[in-house]
């Protein structure tokens, strides 16, 4: 299969005819990759590629942040888009169209750091390993390799990269902060910092989502990961839950306690310190929320809440001053 063939399968697989490459989840750099950017900067990396840079979320930041970046794409048109948006901003990185399941065009122990964000478990398992010798290849002993995979591929491809990257180099999942904690920890009780977020509408009704996972209801917001403010939290949980972008105005309150304390269905158990915080967003803006994550999310007015389990009682009745601010 020649290249441009395969480039016109990812472009309907992935982007299609709806320029769906404009979404804001290929705009959006990963919420994890300032730890990335930290990491780099305590190592004094100075070169780093994106493996499958897509639309440019990431060569834009690692740009901004100072790097000399470098992007590799199958897909002409995203590559082109990447170069729009570094245009826009005044900035430059060196861009090139390729297939990252054959040799990567670049010197060995070239790059101080590597990324790939859900791209490299899309092929078969010999054309993984190829594009896991190849990243070895470049990065230099000392060099961080960053990525993340989809679920389902993950028994296929962490072999392979342990295979390789044993003792050479720094690999994160770009997991979240929790499930970093997870691997060292098992299902034992965590203590865990958290935001909820009580975004209101002009007509000051509360916006609640449904999970996928527990199809109950209740405030967006999540677990805080590294190097995040209370803020940032609030405002990358509503954005991925949602995709509405917010502006956090005020503390509601906290809680905690064996009331909130949560076993999940895997048997992860977390007693989760929430703070409670109130955002606002545009006055015409409407919620979409993923369908992966969230099912649902819907305004509702404070006179009449949906069900609601303790945890989100909990938050409600703080919310409308009839429970105190630290519970």
């Amino acid at each position: 299969m020649n290249r441009r063939t395969e480039a016109h399968i990812w472009t309907n697989r992935f982007y299609g005819r709806r320029n769906l490459y404009l979404d804001p989840q290929f705009l959006v750099p990963h919420r994890n990759l300032r730890t990335f950017i930290r990491l780099l900067h305590q190592q004094k990396a100075r070169r780093v590629l994106d493996v499958g840079s897509g639309t440019g979320r990431h060569v834009l930041a690692l740009t901004q942040a100072g790097f000399d970046v470098y992007g590799i794409d199958i897909v002409p048109r995203v590559v082109r888009v990447t170069r729009e948006r570094l245009k826009e901003h005044h900035l430059s990185a060196h861009l090139r169209v390729g297939n990252i399941y054959h040799r990567l065009p670049y010197p060995n122990q070239f790059f101080d750091g590597v990324i790939s964000t859900k791209v490299i478990h899309h092929a078969r398992v010999t054309h993984i390993q190829r594009c896991i010798r190849n990243i070895a290849r470049i990065l230099c002993p000392s060099g961080l390799l960053t990525h993340s995979l989809q679920h389902f591929s993950t028994s296929r491809v962490l072999p392979v990269l342990e295979e390789h990257f044993v003792d050479a180099c720094f690999i994160s999942m770009l997991d979240s902060y929790h499930k970093i904690l997870r691997r060292a920890v098992g299902h034992q009780e965590l203590l865990l910092p958290a935001v909820a977020v009580a975004l209101l509408s002009p007509e000051k009704q509360v916006l609640l989502v449904r999970k996928s996972e527990e199809n109950i209801w209740g405030f967006p917001g999540g677990y805080m990961e590294l190097g995040e403010t209370i803020a940032d939290t609030a405002v990358r949980e509503v954005r991925e839950e949602t995709n509405l972008d917010i502006t956090v105005t005020r503390l509601i309150g906290v809680c905690s306690g064996p009331t909130i304390r949560k076993q999940y269905k895997n048997g992860d158990i977390v007693s989760p310190l929430i703070i409670f915080v109130e955002g606002k967003t545009e006055s015409h803006a409407h919620p979409s929320p993923d369908l992966h994550e969230v099912q649902e999310a819907r305004f509702f007015p404070k006179s009449s809440p949906p069900s609601l389990v303790d945890c989100c009682k909990i938050k409600w009745d703080i919310l409308q001053g009839t429970r105190e601010s630290l519970a």
